[in-house]
């Protein structure tokens, strides 16, 4: 599947300057024009929503086709640039009790919200979510409780310069199909210039977030997991955890594939939508702005490790906190988002993975080979979600462990061990 890609991925949590993002005043908590349409109102809805980027234009649809089929709802939006800004805003929210009725967000950080039944269970409020598909879901679910519902998800897979690809007599129809595969590609389309790497054969990170991800599908791949199945352990520091770890070191220590730090502080863009990097691990998140670029992209799954697909998925949520004022119409608004054509039309516009199983098979998202592709990636992510609220603590703690091994400082063994010993008691105790 080909198409053009132009931006990298900014991390989920890397602060955004909105106002120059979104050539717009105030994000920080400023009021937008909410969506409002004539008529006597029985609710009115704080929306605290990260909508933002490539999202804006798609959630401005969204809330004025709310506004025009419930007349009697008043939805005021406050847009916040990025999932950071809008943590800082619900924990000050949640300290001095001014929660709004309403929000939306990395599914990780509400199940930090959700400790002392803070938010609702959206499957007793809102009767559509049981459309949502399950892998979506199980993100969202703490204790039994349906916390938070996806609006959209973003997959993860590999994306390959189709170019560069050809140029090297590789061929796109028979990917690579297992690790080894995937090894003998990215040395392949490697190179450098006496002690300076031109092109990354396979750039896999620049940031903690991306490394524990690569982190994470390999450890899937290896057949292993972050979590036991109740998830009420860490289960990384494992054969398949070490095997995971090894591998990602054979790439950069040996085979020297990528480099820690390469393209970070380039004055140039990173390095697969430059054209530094032959394939890349990448999500949908940047494909909204594939035709502005230069790179001829595709798509396809992940490998494990002796074969098949693996991915992981990031779903965006909505939330109503527990003790919301406004929280039955804040639920409407919910049920609206999660109807079928608004899921396609959001998707479509936005290029996320819908989060209603019947939009995302529709020939709307078909229609768009990339999208589709992230679709597909989207069904090789486990069923079981790593769910805890120590989830954003493990980020850095894994990616440090990791790179550590890169830097000869501990062995992959060691950086498994070191990684579970820190992270066990946060998982431990669910806190």
């Amino acid at each position: 599947m080909a198409g053009r890609i132009t931006d990298r991925r900014l991390s989920r949590r890397s602060v955004v300057t909105a106002a120059a993002s979104l050539g717009i005043a105030g994000l920080g908590g400023g009021m937008l024009s909410g969506c409002a349409g004539g008529g006597s109102r029985s609710g009115e809805v704080e929306f605290w929503s990260q909508l933002a980027g490539s999202k804006r234009k798609a959630g401005v649809a969204l809330g004025e086709q709310f506004a025009s089929g419930h007349p009697e709802i008043s939805v005021r939006e406050s847009l916040y640039g990025s999932p950071n800004q809008l943590n800082q805003k619900l924990l000050t929210g949640i300290v001095g009790g001014t929660l709004p009725d309403l929000f939306i967000q990395h599914w990780d950080y509400s199940l930090i919200y959700a400790s002392g039944g803070r938010l609702a269970d959206l499957e007793q409020l809102v009767p559509n979510t049981a459309r949502l598909t399950e892998r979506f879901a199980n993100y969202s679910r703490l204790g039994g409780t349906l916390i938070s519902a996806p609006l959209y998800g973003t997959a993860r897979a590999l994306t390959f310069n189709a170019d560069l690809i050809g140029e090297a007599g590789l061929d796109l129809d028979h990917p690579p199909a297992n690790w080894a595969d995937l090894r003998g590609w990215a040395r392949e389309l490697t190179r450098w210039d006496g002690d300076k790497l031109v092109r990354a054969g396979f750039h896999f990170y620049s940031n903690d977030l991306e490394l524990y991800e690569a982190f994470t599908l390999f450890l899937q791949g290896a057949g292993g997991s972050l979590l036991n199945e109740d998830g009420s352990d860490v289960a990384f520091d494992s054969d398949a955890g070490v095997a995971a770890v090894e591998f990602m070191a054979r790439l950069v220590v040996e085979d020297r594939v990528t480099v820690p730090g390469f393209g970070i502080g380039d004055s140039s863009s990173a390095p697969f939508p430059s054209g530094r990097a032959a394939f890349s691990i990448n999500g949908n998140y940047g494909l909204t702005s594939a035709e502005k670029g230069k790179i001829n992209v595709a798509v396809r799954s992940m490998p494990g490790q002796d074969g098949g697909y693996t991915s992981l998925i990031d779903p965006f949520a909505f939330a109503i906190p527990e003790q919301a004022a406004a929280k039955e119409a804040a639920a409407r608004y919910v049920e609206f988002a999660l109807d079928v054509e608004r899921q396609i039309a959001f998707a479509a516009t936005s290029r996320n993975i819908p989060a209603i199983p019947a939009a995302a098979e529709s020939e709307v998202i078909k229609k768009d080979p990339l999208l589709a592709a992230f679709v597909e990636a989207a069904g090789h992510a486990p069923e079981r979600a790593p769910v805890t609220p120590a989830a954003t603590r493990m980020i850095p703690v894994i990616a440090r462990s990791v790179s550590s091994v890169f830097y000869g400082r501990s062995s992959p063994a060691e950086a498994v061990r070191s990684a579970a010993a820190k992270i066990r008691p946060f998982v431990q105790v669910g806190s």
